[in-house]
């Protein structure tokens, strides 16, 4: 009924097909759990669920001041299906647990040197949870600003979600949100804590 090491040989792997791919979330691994044997799935050692998507086109004539939902409407990946890159654009991550997530974005006026501020944050179920802020004190000198915001979120892995907003104040004109591939970006994975 049970294995000793005297009968398992150091070649027991040899010769047998070897994985060439990433494993399935449902694919079992072996350890030792202070000695005793145990199979865990793949799912539970892998950074997932993770995605990274983008702005398709720049988003033009934004309200003034005002936060603006960031449409990120172009996956980069999805690994689980759980970003919405169609209407809401929220990634509602289905696995409980701490997620590293980030958003990457320029705010820029639509008249030259007229942006006063840009701001980038990341939003949690409705709120801001974390703001990056640029300011330029003086008129005039500023066309477009690039800012980056991170944050390390708890998330339930059921109705928790985040998404990408912007907040672009210029002095004359109108600004615009540009987070094209090249551009910026909004992304978030799960870490093994």
């Amino acid at each position: 009924n049970s294995i000793t090491a005297a009968m398992v040989g150091n070649d027991l792997i040899s010769g047998k097909d070897a994985l060439t791919s990433e494993p399935a979330t449902t694919d079992e691994i072996l350890i030792s759990d202070a000695g005793t044997l145990k199979r865990i799935d793949y799912s539970l050692t892998a950074n997932t669920p993770a995605f990274e998507a983008y702005q398709s086109a720049t988003q033009t004539g934004v309200s003034d001041a005002v936060w603006t939902k960031m449409t990120m409407n172009t996956e980069t990946f999805d690994t689980d299906g759980n970003y919405d890159n169609s209407s809401n654009y929220r990634f509602t991550p289905t696995t409980a647990g701490k997620y590293f997530v980030y958003v990457m974005g320029g705010c820029f006026s639509d008249t030259n040197y007229k942006l006063n501020v840009a701001n980038i944050a990341i939003y949690k179920n409705g709120s801001s949870l974390r703001t990056t802020n640029i300011t330029v004190n003086g008129a005039d000198i500023l066309n477009e600003a690039t800012t980056t915001t991170t944050a390390i979120v708890d998330m339930n892995g059921s109705s928790d979600y985040l998404e990408a907003y912007a907040r672009v104040n210029v002095t004359t004109g109108t600004g615009s949100i540009d987070a094209r591939s090249a551009a910026g970006g909004f992304g978030a994975y799960r870490i093994l804590t």
